[in-house]
């Protein structure tokens, strides 16, 4: 269920399913979500593994809706500081975050590129589910961070907001979570809006309902089905 992000309004937003970890590390997760959209249904892995000797973490995933693989690397508050997009054609596109930069090199719509696109401090969340349990953490009520659509490489400031405390069913259970809106920074709720539910123990979300595009769009529906 952890997702990336493409254009707003015209365009799926991203969703990054991560899957596969080594054993021998530190620190590995695993959990499984199902997604629901336009009447189709699948189940997708996802794991978090901590890489030997540093505080940083590595997701990987197959987004079994665009067939293409990712692999994010995040700091230990789970900002995400590389993230390479590889396609089933082979091509491969990276994104490196460097200060208040991302420098993005590889093959972008069947050329060549390297460019850097311009951001400031606020955190780059290529995974947002991770992004939002480190939000859930922190204890902040509100805060901007960054997404970048692959498709055009253009970036979008958008915020998360703490909402209020709700029981959400998930997996035939319910569970006390705490809603989580997502707003693109700049425009109201009511044209653009993603909710997230996150378990109040640990922040990690357990459902989630957001957009294929634009607010007519067929919704997205996650939920967290097995945790281990």
């Amino acid at each position: 269920m952890i997702k990336i992000f493409k254009k707003i309004c015209d365009t799926k937003p991203i969703l990054l399913m991560l899957c596969l970890f080594t054993a021998s590390s530190l620190f590995a997760e695993q959990y499984q979500y199902k997604t629901s959209v336009k009447g189709d249904v699948f189940t997708t892995t996802i794991n978090i593994e901590k890489l030997p000797g540093s505080d940083k973490y590595l997701l990987s995933s197959l987004d079994k809706m665009t067939g293409k693989s990712h692999q994010i690397t995040l700091n230990s508050g789970y900002e995400s500081i590389q993230w390479v997009i590889k396609n089933t054609n082979g091509e491969t596109i990276t994104f490196n975050r460097d200060n208040n930069i991302v420098k993005v090199i590889g093959i972008h719509a069947g050329e060549h590129i390297a460019k850097s696109i311009k951001i400031d401090e606020a955190p780059w969340f290529a995974s947002l589910d991770f992004g939002i349990q480190a939000f859930c953490k922190s204890g902040k009520a509100e805060i901007s961070f960054w997404v970048i659509d692959p498709s055009n490489l253009k970036p979008h400031l958008m915020t998360l907001t703490r909402m209020n405390e709700e029981t959400v069913s998930h997996a035939d259970k319910k569970t006390q979570t705490v809603k989580i809106r997502i707003t693109a920074s700049g425009v109201p709720a009511i044209f653009f809006n993603m909710n997230y539910w996150t378990r109040t123990t640990d922040g990690l979300p357990v459902r989630s309902e957001t957009k294929q595009g634009g607010p007519l769009s067929p919704t997205i529906l996650n939920e967290l089905i097995i945790n281990d």
